[in-house]
C-alpha cells in the first residue's frame, strides 16, 4: 500500500503525548457518565507485507494458486467514562477495552483450501474527543469522535502459519502456535467513529450504539515486513449518569 503515508517515530510520540495530555486534563474534571459496552470487531492487517504476501509471481513459485485476505471476527468490549468539557457539545471519553486484532487468509493449492490466521489480544486504552449532536424532538443524541489509542499486548497466536509461503527476507514458516516473541508489545493508533445514545424505557440510563474504525501505526511483527492493525468495530452497551 504505497499510497498510504507511513507514520514515523516522531508522529508516534506525538500521538502518545496527545493521549497523555487529554487524559491528564480529564483528571481535573469529575466524570459525568459511566458505561459498559461490547460487540464484534472485524480485524485486518495492512501494509507492504500484505501486498508482498499476495504477490502472484512469488506465490506461484511455492505452489500456491492464490491467497485471499479475510477479516478476523471476534468479540470485544469494556468500560468507559465520559467527562463533559462543554455540556451538550464537547466531551472526553477514556475507555478500557479488550480487542482481538489480526487477519485470516485462505490459501488455494492443489490440495484445496487452507485457513491461516494470526492474531493478538490487546488491552486497549482509547481517549476520544466527542462532538455531541443533540436532538430536541426525540429522546436520543449522537456524536462523532476521534482520538489516540494505546494497545498493550496480552497474547499472540497463529494457526497453520507454516502454510504461508516465504516472503522477502523472512520466513514465517518456522513460527509455531505461540508467536508472542514475534509481536511487538504495544500498538499506537487512532480511533474514529460515530455513536448514538438512546434513552431507555424503563431505566435511568441510556442505550449506547457505537460504530468505529481503529488504525494501528506501529508494525505488528518485529520482522522486516510491514504489517499493521486495522479494524471495524460494532458495539452496544448501557450508560448511566453519575
Amino acid at each position: 500500500m504505497n499510497y498510504i503515508i507511513k507514520i514515523n517515530k516522531k508522529l508516534w510520540l506525538l500521538f502518545a503525548f496527545l493521549q497523555f495530555t487529554i487524559f491528564t486534563e480529564t483528571t481535573a474534571l469529575s466524570p459525568n457518565v459511566f458505561g459498559v459496552k461490547g460487540g464484534l470487531s472485524f480485524s485486518y492487517l495492512w501494509g507492504d507485507g500484505i501486498d508482498a504476501l499476495g504477490d502472484r509471481d512469488r506465490v506461484e513459485v511455492f505452489g500456491i494458486d492464490k491467497i485471499n485476505n479475510g477479516s478476523l471476527l471476534f468479540v470485544n468490549g469494556g468500560v468507559f467514562l465520559r467527562f463533559d468539557v462543554i455540556p451538550n457539545f464537547l466531551s472526553i471519553q477514556p475507555e478500557l477495552l479488550y480487542i482481538r486484532q489480526g487477519q485470516n487468509w485462505k490459501l488455494h493449492d492443489v490440495n484445496g483450501k487452507t485457513s491461516v490466521s494470526v492474531y493478538t489480544d490487546y488491552l486497549t486504552l482509547p481517549v476520544a474527543a466527542k462532538l455531541i449532536i443533540p436532538f430536541e424532538s426525540v429522546p436520543l443524541s449522537s456524536s462523532v469522535y476521534a482520538g489516540p489509542a494505546l494497545s498493550l499486548k496480552l497474547q499472540s497466536r497463529a494457526k497453520n502459519i507454516a502454510s504461508i509461503p516465504e516472503i522477502h527476507r523472512h520466513s514465517m514458516q518456522n513460527w509455531g502456535k505461540n508467536i508472542g516473541s514475534r509481536v511487538n508489545p504495544l500498538d499506537l493508533g487512532l480511533i474514529a467513529g460515530f455513536n448514538v445514545d438512546i434513552a431507555s424505557v424503563p431505566g435511568p440510563g441510556e442505550i449506547v450504539v457505537d460504530l468505529r474504525f481503529q488504525w494501528g501505526f506501529i508494525e505488528v511483527f518485529n520482522i522486516n515486513e510491514d504489517f499493521r492493525n486495522y479494524s471495524f468495530q460494532i458495539m452496544a452497551g448501557y450508560q448511566i449518569n453519575l
